[in-house]
């Protein structure tokens, strides 16, 4: 997988990530969630991902590790737009987001036959916001590869924790 894997401020190998699900499922038991999400933020030459994995441990909080990676601006750029001004193409870079997360997320049960959530950072259907306005499709294409998928404000592992570490 591209970027760096992360656990608190060391980085950590895709094997260790693997080893850190088995270890906090183990330790919390039966009672856990594995939740997968992503969310990302515009740089001055590129876009920032982060992907966090989270294993949480119902009513008692849980634990999480993130990968980190780059992406060129450009990538997200609606061409037809860039002669007079340049637009970011939001749509195209939410759906990246979840892709992202599906596919950390079919890592993770390939390696430990645990099935994720997905967490997506977008607002419910009929919110006056531009991320509703994609909602039932990141919902209906994540579930289509068999996970739940969840919206803000349930969302946190996409919207809080990832968040926090896109700045």
């Amino acid at each position: 997988m591209e970027g760096k894997w992360f656990y608190g401020d060391k980085v950590i190998t895709e094997q260790d990530v693997i080893r850190f699900i088995d270890s906090k499922n183990k330790l919390f038991g039966g009672n856990c969630k594995t939740i997968v999400g992503t969310d990302s933020h515009y740089m001055k030459h590129h876009v920032k991902f982060v992907t966090v994995v989270c294993v949480y441990n119902i009513g008692y909080g849980g634990d999480f590790c993130w990968l980190s990676y780059y992406l060129p601006k450009e990538q997200f750029t609606n061409i037809s737009y860039v002669k007079e001004k340049t637009k970011y193409n939001n749509r195209l870079r939410i759906f990246h987001e979840v892709s992202k997360s599906i596919e950390v997320a079919d890592w993770i049960y390939d390696n430990t036959g645990v099935i994720s959530d997905i967490h997506i950072d977008v607002s419910k259907q009929g919110k006056a916001n531009f991320t509703s306005s994609v909602a039932a499709e990141v919902v209906s294409y994540a579930s289509s590869f068999g996970f739940t998928a969840f919206l803000k404000p349930d969302s946190f592992v996409a919207s809080v924790i990832a968040d926090r570490y896109t700045k």
